[in-house]
């Protein structure tokens, strides 16, 4: 009776930590902050443990940049390029620094280049107007 019962919840238990995987990976930032986002992640990543699947944190940080919008690409190329070892909560810093800077509006000033009868260029700048 007690085998029976072990296969049984050892069934549940795998089916159990393969819901919680696969939730992992097919989760994406779609809107929300970076640190919702982030925290999210974090959270899989506990219950996956709990689950008994040991990931390191090279693994984290992989999936959590997989799991990025686009707009992050640059700030992902630079990490590796420059073979960055951040810990889990200086990386949220980073990523949410990075947010921030992408979510800066537009500069208000035009540049208009135009090339003034010498060939040479000749820079004219406008404020944007209220139309605009």
């Amino acid at each position: 009776m007690i085998k029976i019962l072990d296969r049984i919840f050892a069934k549940s238990s795998s089916t159990a930590r393969q819901t919680v995987i696969n939730a992992l990976m097919y989760t994406c930032m779609t809107e929300g902050s970076i640190g919702e986002h982030y925290l999210t992640m974090m959270g899989h990543f506990s219950r996956t443990e709990v689950m008994g699947a040991k990931l390191d944190k090279e693994v984290h940080i992989d999936m959590i940049f997989e799991s990025l919008p686009d707009s992050f690409n640059e700030f992902k190329l630079n990490y590796n390029m420059n073979n960055m070892k951040l810990s889990p909560i200086n990386l949220m810093h980073q990523l949410e620094s990075v947010e921030k800077t992408l979510m800066k509006p537009a500069s208000a000033y035009h540049a208009k280049v135009l090339l003034n009868p010498k060939g040479n260029l000749k820079v004219k700048r406008r404020t944007k107007s209220k139309n605009e």
